[in-house]
């Protein structure tokens, strides 16, 4: 499963993308139902929605789980950005798309902090910019991957090779390009060292999470 989730209290939920697959908008719907069911009585006052080490995935999958945060605004500033939720600009008019919110946010206007990391990427960062635009979400961490752009592989003339090019990139709905920019935390928190806590001999890229981001690559996009 790409989704995992606990009741951190009475009042509030914790719910975790690892990454987004075919059939985690379904997995998260499951998983904030279970939430509500454990709730009861009681009131559901907050969110928070991990994405940290989250390498992105599926563009369709992020797009659902980012909707399902938002509702339709018919005018005033609640709809400066006319309900997108994410733009894709390429070359070509073909590779150009956009996607919209739908009518309906599940848990309509509980408080959500969202959570990034430098090992947050691509989809990831399409559901946390969206949301900051929006409004809907406090972001907090630390800034993003900064992968925001499509590949596609063009065959050559010999039928035995072919070339990968960057055909078009992902803007927020605030037109915030997220390649080699990636998303800026609202509230800035540094990732804790566990080596300094844990073992002061233990390396730190042995913890799991990356230590560089997508502009640090060679020959990158900016």
């Amino acid at each position: 499963t790409s989704v995992k989730s606990q009741l951190l209290d009475e009042h509030y939920g914790y719910i975790r993308i690892s990454r987004f697959q075919e059939n985690t908008p379904e997995e998260f719907h499951a998983a904030l139902e279970s939430l509500l069911n454990k709730v009861q009585g009681h009131q559901l006052r907050g969110l928070v929605l991990d994405l940290r080490n989250n390498p992105g995935g599926l563009l369709p999958a992020s797009i659902k789980v980012a909707d399902d945060f938002l509702d339709v605004s018919q005018e005033g500033p609640k709809n400066r950005y006319q309900n997108l939720i994410i733009s894709v600009k390429g070359r070509q008019g073909e590779s150009e798309l956009s996607a919209n919110a739908t009518a309906g946010d599940l848990i309509v206007g509980v408080p959500v902090v969202v959570l990034i990391n430098m090992g947050s990427a691509s989809a990831a960062e399409i559901v946390a910019a969206a949301l900051q635009d929006h409004h809907r979400a406090i972001i907090m961490g630390e800034k993003s991957f900064g992968k925001g752009s499509v590949q596609t592989v063009i065959p050559l003339a010999d039928g035995k090779t072919a070339i990968k090019m960057t055909t078009a990139r992902f803007y927020s709905p605030s037109g915030r390009p997220i390649q080699g920019e990636g998303v800026t935390p609202d509230v800035t928190v540094p990732q804790i060292d566990l080596s300094k806590i844990n073992n002061q001999n233990s390396n730190p890229s042995d913890l799991g999470g990356l230590n560089y981001r997508e502009m640090n690559l060679s020959g990158a996009l900016t």
